[in-house]
C-alpha cells in the first residue's frame, strides 16, 4: 500500500524548539519533504526559560496547530513527527504499514533515550555509561534493529519499506545526533560499522529534497 496522501491544504503550523537538531530534526524533515509549510521557531535558552511554565508539559519540542482562537498546542516529539508524516505523505496509509514503521521509530527512539538519560549525569559517570552504551549495549541492540529492519522493508531500500518514511528521519536523526561530535565519549563514528543501519541512511539521505535540508547541518559539524 502507498504512503498516505499528503492534505492539499494544511492547517497554519509553528513549530518551536532550539536552533540544534535535537528531537526536532524528524519533524522538520518530514514537514520540509513533505512540502508542508511551517513557522520553525527556534528559541534560545533564555527565551525557553521565560516560556516553560506556559508549555503544556514544560518541554519543547511544540507544534501550534491552526491561528488565533481556534490554535492548539500540541506535545510530544514522536507524536508530533507522526502527524507531520501523516499530512506531508511519509506515513502509511496501512494500519500494518503504519505498525512496521512505528516499529523502527520506537526502536531507534529507545537506543537514543539511553544515550539522552547520560545527560544528566556528573562528567565521569557520563563518559562511563557512554562507553558501556557504545561498546556493550549497541553491539547487542543495534543488530537487532537492523535485523528488524530487514525484515520490515524486504526487499526496500529504505528503514521500513520501499518508500522513504518518517522511520528515515529517525535514523538520521540517530546519525545527526553521533556524527555531530556533541556526546563526549562517543566517536563520530560509532555508527559507521553496522552495514545494514548505515545502508539506510544513506539510501534516504541520497533522496534529493533530504540532502538539500541535511547539507547544511552535516556542513556545521565538518560532516557531509
Amino acid at each position: 500500500p502507498p504512503l498516505a496522501p499528503a492534505m492539499s491544504a494544511p492547517p497554519a503550523l509553528r513549530l518551536e524548539y532550539f536552533p540544534a537538531p535535537g528531537r526536532a530534526l524528524p519533524i522538520r524533515l518530514a514537514l520540509t519533504v513533505g512540502n508542508v509549510p511551517f513557522d520553525d521557531v527556534k528559541h534560545t535558552y533564555a527565551e525557553f526559560a521565560a516560556l516553560k511554565p506556559s508549555l503544556p508539559l514544560g518541554q519543547l519540542p511544540v507544534l501550534t496547530v491552526g491561528e488565533g482562537e481556534d490554535a492548539v498546542v500540541h506535545v510530544q516529539s514522536i507524536a508530533l513527527l507522526r502527524y507531520a508524516g501523516r499530512i506531508g505523505g511519509t506515513y502509511p496509509e496501512g494500519a500494518l504499514e503504519g505498525l512496521a514503521v512505528d516499529e523502527v521509530v520506537d526502536s531507534v527512539g529507545g537506543l537514543m533515550d539511553k544515550m539522552i538519560a547520560t545527560m544528566r549525569m556528573g562528567a565521569d559517570e557520563k563518559l562511563a555509561a557512554r562507553g558501556k552504551i557504545v561498546g556493550e549495549d549497541w553491539p547487542k541492540e543495534i543488530p537487532a534493529l537492523e535485523r528488524l529492519m530487514a525484515a520490515r522493508a524486504g526487499e526496500g531500500k529504505f528503514a521500513a519499506g520501499t518508500d522513504l518514511s518518517i522511520a528515515d528521519f529517525v535514523v538520521i536523526g540517530m546519525f545527526v545526533n553521533v556524527k555531530s561530535g556533541g556526546l563526549d565519549g562517543v566517536p563520530t563514528d560509532a555508527l559507521d560499522g553496522y552495514d545494514v543501519l548505515k545502508a539506510k541512511f544513506d539510501a534516504a539521505m541520497a533522496v534529493e529534497k533530504v540532502a538539500e535540508y541535511m547539507k547544511p547541518i552535516f556542513d556545521g559539524f565538518g560532516k557531509k
